[in-house]
């Protein structure tokens, strides 16, 4: 088949048309792997076990079983402040202020 002008014309429209569309149906299948992901992750889980002094005059929090300062992140867990009584905790962007000995479940509670 000899391809003129017009199917020539046809040709590049239709490549146009369809470049765009596999774009989309690739995010598309992207967005359904991202959002199986989302479905199959464990809530984060933040444990205030206890606040030390350490022998350098630091304070020190064991957050999930590690010893962190202030301002030192670990998991996605950030410690802001503390003293004896209370922990300052950042973590998926909230602050939340926290007792040694309790622990706070956060759960990913968006309609899917």
């Amino acid at each position: 088949m000899k391809t003129t002008k017009w199917h020539s014309m046809r040709l590049k429209s239709l490549s146009l048309i369809a470049a765009p569309l596999l774009m989309v149906s690739v995010s598309a299948t992207q967005a359904g792997a991202d959002n199986s992901a989302l479905a199959d992750s464990k809530p984060l889980v933040i444990q205030i076990e206890s606040v030390v002094m350490g022998t350098d005059g630091q304070m020190r929090v064991r957050v999930n079983g590690q010893y962190l300062t202030r301002h030192s992140e670990r998991d996605g867990i950030r410690v802001l402040d503390m003293n004896f009584d209370q922990v300052q905790v950042q973590a998926q962007g909230q602050v939340f202020w926290m007792k040694p000995h309790h622990t706070l479940t956060l759960e990913d509670l968006t309609p899917r």
